[in-house]
């Protein structure tokens, strides 16, 4: 006999040559979801929880015992105690006492429905969204669903028949599952595609070669051994391939502008038994690897960037038999912008232009350093031309005041002197700067001259750094000059004392700078300013103002700031002593 459960008021029936018969104690087995028969021993599980009847006799009830109402579904033995299938999950009953040993396993704890020994390791347990699960000490092996070619994920029923393979009731038909361990299972589905007109599965049972399932409009059987597998996939065609909205002809490797990126495709599966209605699964190779289910057969792609794409896509038969995919290639290209040659050569022109701009402005500051360089020359040489006619003119004057007098070996010296100092005046005229030791022999002679001027009125004295004794420091020609001229003329020359002096000296400082102190012993400047007004003296001193000028444009040209200092020495009465002048030269 076929034993089929039925929660019903007479709850178990026998089925037998085609005929239903019902057992005449409904009572006792009244609304049960799932039994196990052992020898003596009767367990049974339905909404309200655990039953265990011995020899005709209820010694145990879950819910007498204390423990919640449980919605349970399924009961089989496993490692020696029960495993029970609820609405919540797998519970374990063992010696009395219920525990949830998978309450951290989102799936062992969802909504199970059904539970069948498929060996003695592997349990087979259907779920009410998850599908097939294959359970192996106490882990999910392996999970057959949907993805996987499943019928449906709501499993109603498990049963595992005579061969070993497995049957899987479901709402939308049945599911042959064919597992071998550590292989892969070979599945396929009887729906309405293969005449089952009821796909709703409510039980399942078989005998030999005849498999019954339960619907809730009866019994169907049929003989498994004459179910065959569709081994031909669906044949599948790309039948319109659309670029912005407009048909295109499909051809590979085809490239369309980077604005030509509003793909849309249409594809057809044919197989019969499906009656059109099609499992397909698509990927685009350049987006994604992965492949996508859907049953639609129009995939849009509204904003692809520039790249080279493949788009794949297959159709799966009634028995789960995936067709090869049927592929078709093109390119978007980058806009020229992002090319990499205009990359390159907009780069170039940059660096070109950038180049130019480098050359010309670099011109432009040559020329004008150049003419910077001339300019300054040119008023340095200006202004040594005014100062060398200005010391020639007082020096004339001196010889001709020696003449006067008729001391002719006094005028034959100064004009030796004077032939030898024009010499080297010469000899330096077309250099802005001189060697320290070559001014101070200038100077001596400029001296020198002027002492003879002045009837030898003053003495004085050049001394000078040992550090300085070395030809090796270059200053400004002809800028002491002019601060001496003025301390014999207009701070010695007035003043009448037989101790009159003038020291010059030249020191190398830590800072890096030649320091020329001026000291005469004079009148000071107050008094010659005095002196001049009572004169009424308004020709213009030529030799201070140059040398102020001149200073100033070899800062322009040199970058190195000269400077010089004026001081009126007084005594603690504040009666004049002298003037002193610093002049700082950068080395």
């Amino acid at each position: 006999n076929i034993h089929i459960g039925a929660n019903s008021d007479k709850a178990k029936v026998d089925y037998l040559d085609n005929v239903v018969y019902r057992y005449s104690h409904a009572k006792k087995y009244k609304g049960f979801q799932s039994i196990i028969l052992d020898s003596n021993i009767f367990y049974k599980v339905d909404h309200q929880g655990l039953y265990i009847m011995k020899n005709d006799e209820q010694v145990y009830s879950s819910f007498d015992s204390g423990y919640p109402i449980m919605w349970c579904t399924s009961v089989l033995k496993n490692n020696g105690g029960l495993w029970i299938g609820t609405n919540s999950g797998i519970i374990r009953y063992e010696k009395g006492h219920i525990s949830t040993p998978f309450k951290s396993n989102k799936i062992l704890s969802s909504h199970i429905t059904s539970m069948e020994r498929l060996n003695r390791d592997v349990l087979v347990i259907g779920t009410k969204g998850y599908g097939v699960l294959i359970v192996e000490k106490n882990s999910i092996k392996e999970i057959v669903n949907k993805e996987r070619g499943l019928v449906s994920n709501l499993i109603r029923k498990i049963h595992i028949d005579n061969s070993g393979v497995i049957w899987a009731g479901t709402n939308k038909g049945l599911s042959r599952i064919d597992y071998k361990h550590n292989e892969n299972l070979e599945l396929f589905n009887i729906s309405r595609n293969q005449g089952l007109m009821i796909e709703e599965i409510i039980d399942l049972a078989s005998y030999e070669n005849t498999i019954y399932a339960v619907t809730p409009k009866g019994i169907v059987q049929f003989d498994k051994s004459k179910i065959k597998r569709n081994l031909k996939p669906p044949l599948v065609f790309i039948t319109r391939f659309n670029v912005n909205s407009k048909k295109r002809k499909i051809e590979e490797n085809t490239t369309f502008l980077y604005n030509e990126n509003y793909i849309t495709i249409q594809y057809e599966g044919i197989n019969y038994k499906s009656f059109g209605d099609l499992q397909y699964k698509y990927r685009m190779l350049g987006i994604d690897s992965n492949w996508m289910s859907t049953k639609s057969r129009v995939i849009q792609y509204p904003a692809l960037n520039p790249n080279n794409y493949t788009f794949e896509v297959k159709a799966r038969n009634e028995d789960g038999l995936w067709s090869k995919p049927v592929t078709v290639s093109f390119k978007i290209d980058s806009p020229i912008w992002a090319k990499m040659w205009f990359k390159i050569l907009i780069i170039f022109l940059l660096l070109i232009v950038v180049y130019l701009v480098f050359i010309v402005r670099l011109k432009r500051l040559k020329r004008k350093a150049n003419t910077d360089k001339r300019i300054v020359e040119l008023e340095l040489n200006a202004l040594r031309a005014q100062m060398n006619p200005h010391f020639i003119f007082n020096t004339l004057n001196t010889i001709q005041n020696a003449i006067n007098t008729l001391d002719k070996k006094v005028a034959s010296n100064y004009i030796a002197h004077f032939g030898r100092l024009i010499r080297i005046v010469l000899e330096t005229s077309k250099d802005t700067k001189i060697l320290l030791n070559k001014e101070i022999e200038m100077l001596s002679l400029y001296i020198e001259l002027e002492a003879v001027r002045f009837s030898n009125k003053f003495s004085f004295n050049i001394t000078k750094d040992k550090k300085l004794s070395q030809d090796l420091f270059y200053i400004p020609s002809m800028v002491i000059q002019p601060f001496v001229e003025n301390a014999i003329l207009h701070g010695l020359h007035p003043k009448n004392s037989e101790e009159l002096l003038l020291s010059i000296d030249f020191e190398l400082t830590k800072e890096e700078t030649i320091v020329c102190t001026i000291v005469d012993n004079g009148i000071g400047r107050k008094e010659a300013k005095e002196i001049e007004k009572l004169k009424r003296i308004k020709k213009k001193s030529m030799g201070m103002g140059i040398t102020k000028e001149r200073l100033d444009l070899y800062y322009k040209k040199s970058g190195k700031q000269f400077s010089f200092l004026v001081t009126d020495l007084e005594d603690e009465s504040a009666n004049p002593l002298g003037t002193k002048v610093e002049i700082v030269f950068p080395v």
